[in-house]
Order: C-alpha cells, then sequence, then structure tokens
C-alpha cells in the first residue's frame, strides 16, 4: 500500500508528497504541473548537484480533458510537448501525436475496450475473453497476456507459450520487470487499462490515472466519495476502477 504525505502551502495551490514530487493544480482542479523540480511558465530551475531532474505539464481542453503534455529536457534544457490527445463527442480519446509528427488513432468497443492501435507503419490489435485482455497482434505476430487477480498484466507468452515478459506488480500499478525479450511496450497493464509510455500515465476513459501517486490527476468527474482523486478508495487490492467513475 502506498502510505504517502502531502504538506499543502497555504499560499498556493502547490503540494508536496514524500520530499520527491511538486505538483500544482488549477482552479477545476486539473493537475497542470508535476516535477522533482519547480518550473514556471516552460521555465525549469534545476539546484546544483541535482541529477535525473524530471518535470511535467499538462494541459486541458474546455471539457478537463487532458489534451497535452509537455516533459522537461535536461540536454536542451527546455520544456517541450511530447504528446497530444484528441477525443470523440463522447469524451473517449481517440488518438494521440507524439513529437508533432506519429499520430496513433484508437478503435473501442461499445464499453470502451481499446480494440485497435492504428499507427502510420503499424497496428496493433487486442483480443478480449470477456473482460479480460487475452492477446496482442502485432506485425502478425501474437503475444497472450497472464494476469494476477486484479487483471493487471504479470506474463506475455508467444505462440509457443514462451514467456517472453514476466513482471511483478503492485496493486497501485507500478511494475518491476523481471524478464524482457526487449518487450517494453505492451499497451494493457495496470487493471487491463492502456498504459500510454510517452506519460507514463494509465488511460481510464474517463481520466488519467498516475501510479507514481496511485491518485487520478483530475477529480472525479461525478465527485462521487470523500476523495475525487482517491483509487479505487485507497483500496486496489480488493476493487479496480475501469472506467475512472
Amino acid at each position: 500500500m502506498k502510505s504517502d504525505s502531502y504538506e499543502y502551502y497555504s499560499d498556493s495551490d502547490l503540494l508536496w508528497t514524500n520530499g520527491k514530487y511538486y505538483y500544482q493544480y488549477d482552479k477545476n482542479g486539473n493537475l497542470i504541473k508535476k516535477g522533482t523540480v519547480k518550473g514556471e511558465l516552460g521555465v525549469v530551475t534545476v539546484p546544483n548537484g541535482i541529477a535525473g531532474a524530471e518535470y511535467w505539464e499538462y494541459e486541458y481542453d474546455l471539457k478537463n480533458r487532458l489534451h497535452s503534455v509537455s516533459k522537461y529536457d535536461p540536454v536542451k534544457n527546455s520544456v517541450d510537448k511530447v504528446v497530444e490527445y484528441v477525443y470523440d463527442i463522447d469524451g473517449l480519446r481517440v488518438s494521440k501525436t507524439v513529437g508533432g509528427t506519429k499520430r496513433t488513432d484508437y478503435v473501442f468497443d461499445l464499453s470502451g475496450k481499446i480494440l485497435e492501435e492504428a499507427g502510420e507503419e503499424e497496428s496493433v490489435q487486442y483480443v478480449f475473453l470477456k473482460e479480460r485482455h487475452l492477446a496482442r497482434v502485432e506485425k502478425g505476430e501474437v503475444l497472450f497476456y497472464g494476469t494476477d487477480h486484479l487483471s493487471s498484466t504479470i506474463l506475455m507468452t508467444d505462440s509457443k507459450g514462451i514467456p517472453v515478459w514476466t513482471a511483478d506488480a503492485s496493486p497501485f500499478g507500478d511494475f518491476t520487470v523481471v524478464s524482457s525479450d526487449s518487450y517494453s511496450n505492451l499497451g494493457l497493464k495496470f487493471t487491463g487499462k492502456d498504459s500510454d509510455e510517452t506519460t507514463g500515465l494509465y488511460y481510464l476513459n474517463a481520466r488519467w490515472y498516475d501510479s507514481d501517486t496511485g491518485r487520478f490527476i483530475t477529480e472525479d468527474p461525478i465527485r462521487d466519495g470523500e476523495n475525487w482523486y482517491a483509487y479505487c478508495s485507497n483500496n486496489p487490492v480488493m476493487f479496480t476502477d475501469p472506467t475512472g467513475l
């Protein structure tokens, strides 16, 4: 279980968790900045002696849906936009564009499960057995998912049943890879939901989830319960949230 402690600043909308990340939210309750260092208007200040500084900026559309994400590049010492998202009339993410050029379109079934990721040069199809993800097909190769009781991916095998990827999964969605035959982007990982390799976030349809904190990055759209950012009332061992509501 995560046991993060949060310190709020009385004169701002910043908070600090376990001495690792800064967070800043807008007036609508959306996460707009996250980092191990602070930034303002695209400028990041990295104190001397800090290596591996991490800093993200998040922008939203008029319906409070995550529209784009920017990331600090320590080599260029700049904050650059790394991905943009487009949604349909029902609020489902239908495409993302990485680096301004690499676009991926998404096909969903009626329940909101991803059936296909269609890129400009290649595509990936997903096969489900009832509600659980069973396999992915890419370039004619079929890989089968092995899952735990939460439907999180902990094993992938090839068509001969030989493991090509194994990992330990925490209840909040952190993965520790045990072995891998060069497979990293599995698509469906935490509770069978889409893992966005560009941002490290999980797409849960109604909103995005951050496994670093065990929290959603935006408020619950229906404002159910006491904590509108908590994942499954902080009981991810017993429950899952397939829709983000």
